[in-house]
C-alpha cells in the first residue's frame, strides 16, 4: 500500500539514490527527477498525484528548489514542500 506519491528532485545522483530508497523503504513511491525541468513536467503530467516535494535548493544550471516549490504550489497551495539547503 502506498502512502501517495513524492517527488524528489536532487542533481547528485548518488544522494537522489538514497533519498529515493528512504522513502520506498517507508512506502511511498518516489518519482525522481535530477533537474526542475524534469521535476516539472512530472508534476505537470499529474498534478494531483503528489503528495509533497523535496528538493534541493541549488539544481545546477536553469530553475532553483524555490522557484519548483512555487510553480507546484501554483497548483496546489497545500501541498509539504521540503527544500534543502546546500551542505
Amino acid at each position: 500500500m502506498s502512502n501517495g506519491a513524492v517527488l524528489v528532485v536532487e542533481d547528485e545522483h548518488l544522494i537522489l539514490l538514497d533519498v529515493e530508497s528512504a522513502l520506498e523503504e517507508d512506502g511511498f513511491e518516489v518519482v525522481a527527477a535530477q533537474n526542475a525541468a524534469q521535476a516539472m513536467a512530472a508534476f505537470d503530467a499529474k498534478p494531483g498525484k503528489f503528495k509533497g516535494l523535496g528538493t534541493d535548493i541549488g539544481l545546477g544550471a536553469g530553475k532553483s528548489g524555490w522557484e519548483l516549490a512555487r510553480h507546484l504550489r501554483q497548483a496546489n497551495p497545500a501541498i509539504p514542500c521540503q527544500i534543502v539547503p546546500p551542505c
